[in-house]
């Protein structure tokens, strides 16, 4: 597999190689994996941002957004057998 050279602190390989070690995996395992976890942390962060500012700017709505999801949870439990 073709690859490149990036640099990086010698402390930041050194953590690298001591997880990738550690896991049995490769050094770039290791990367290709915190990089999906970066990514998946920035979404999740996002996301939050969104629901922050959507009860921040439209607090009406927002209610009425907690009014209907209640609405639907209620109903959903109609259908479990007692």
């Amino acid at each position: 597999m073709p690859g490149v050279t990036v640099k990086i602190p010698s402390r930041v390989r050194d953590r690298l190689k001591a997880l990738a070690r550690g896991s049995s995996k490769t050094m770039g395992r290791v990367l290709e994996e915190a990089v999906t976890c970066y990514e998946r942390n920035l979404r999740d962060d996002r996301y939050l941002e969104g629901w922050t500012r959507f009860q921040r700017d439209e607090p009406e709505a927002f209610a009425e957004y907690l009014r209907e999801s209640q609405e639907i949870q209620a109903t959903l439990t109609d259908a479990v057998p007692e």
